[in-house]
Formats: C-alpha cells, sequence, structure tokens
C-alpha cells in the first residue's frame, strides 16, 4: 500500500514538475515578446525625437539655450536608447540569443577606456583613475564591448544617483589570477 501511495506522489509531482516548466517557459516567451515589441514601438518616436533635435541643435537662428536645450533633449534620447539596448542585451544573454565572444584583453586599456568614455560624457563629477602595474599589464580574457558596457553603466549610474555631486574613483589592481 505504501509503495502505491509513492508511485501517485511521485507521479503528480513529476505532473506538476512538468506543468510548472511549460508555464515557466510560456511566461518567459511572453517576456520576450513584449519587450521586444515594446523596444520595437519605442525606437520609431525615439528616431524622430533625434532628428528634431538635431535640425534644432544645428538652427543658428536659434539662440544658444534653445540649441543646449535640443543638445541636452538628444542625450537624453541617447540615454533611452542605451537603456533600451541594455534591456535587449540582458534578454539576449538570459536566454542565450547573445554568445559571448571572449578574447584576451588589456585589462588597464579597457578599464582606462571606459573611464574616459565616462569623463568626455561630462557626467557632472570629479572622476578618478589608478591602475596598479599589475592591473595595467593584466591580460583577461572577457567579451570587450560586453564589460566596457557595464563599466558604462555602473559608472553612469554612480553620478546619476548622487544628483548633488560626487567623485567616482576607479582603482584596479591584480594579484593571484584577480583583477
Amino acid at each position: 500500500h505504501t509503495g502505491r501511495v509513492q508511485r501517485l506522489l511521485d507521479a503528480k509531482t513529476r505532473e506538476q514538475t512538468l506543468r510548472n516548466a511549460q508555464m515557466a517557459e510560456a511566461l518567459s516567451r511572453a517576456k520576450s515578446n513584449l519587450l521586444s515589441s515594446v523596444s520595437h514601438d519605442i525606437r520609431t518616436p525615439l528616431a524622430l525625437i533625434f532628428g528634431y533635435a538635431e535640425r534644432l541643435e544645428s538652427d543658428d537662428t536659434l539662440g544658444p539655450a534653445q540649441r543646449g536645450m535640443a543638445g541636452a533633449v538628444k542625450a537624453q534620447g541617447q540615454v533611452i536608447r542605451g537603456l533600451i539596448e541594455d534591456l535587449n542585451l540582458t534578454s539576449k544573454l538570459q536566454y542565450g540569443a547573445q554568445p559571448l565572444r571572449r578574447a584576451p584583453t588589456a585589462a588597464g586599456a579597457l578599464l582606462r577606456g571606459a573611464v574616459i568614455d565616462f569623463i568626455n560624457s561630462d557626467p557632472g563629477c570629479e572622476v578618478g583613475f589608478t591602475a596598479t602595474p599589475a592591473a595595467e599589464a593584466a591580460v583577461i580574457d572577457v567579451d570587450a564591448p560586453l564589460l566596457r558596457r557595464a563599466m558604462a553603466n555602473l559608472l553612469g549610474n554612480s553620478a546619476r544617483h548622487n544628483p548633488g555631486g560626487c567623485t567616482v574613483v576607479v582603482s584596479a589592481d591584480a594579484a593571484e589570477g584577480w583583477l
């Protein structure tokens, strides 16, 4: 009698596990489809915003303040575009649709480049960068564009979430296989 009950419980557990997996897969597909649809729907008005902002930014009949506002609109549009790309990339990575393109990369140069890009974005905060000789010489096996993007997000969030001003310092060291 106990063996029969156990077999029934095992069968019910397998059925429930299968139903849960099917439901998780359906939810995953729905999430991916929604993200793809929303991303597509946002791109069209964003392209229009970029076009108008660029025209206004280069319009010599407008004063410097108005052209500056148009430039700010364009810059914020680029932030939105980056967020959309991040969402899409996250989804692709989550579902294995974006393969990692790992290659040996000079760590010091990659980090320095990310910091320089951040400084060039006019973050509105003080920025510092230090790297030990070991970090400068380190070679890491990474998807360099993906790591640079992660660094850009991290640095950008540091400035964005400290609107009163802040100092962002990136320090790198390498030892015993760690960077």
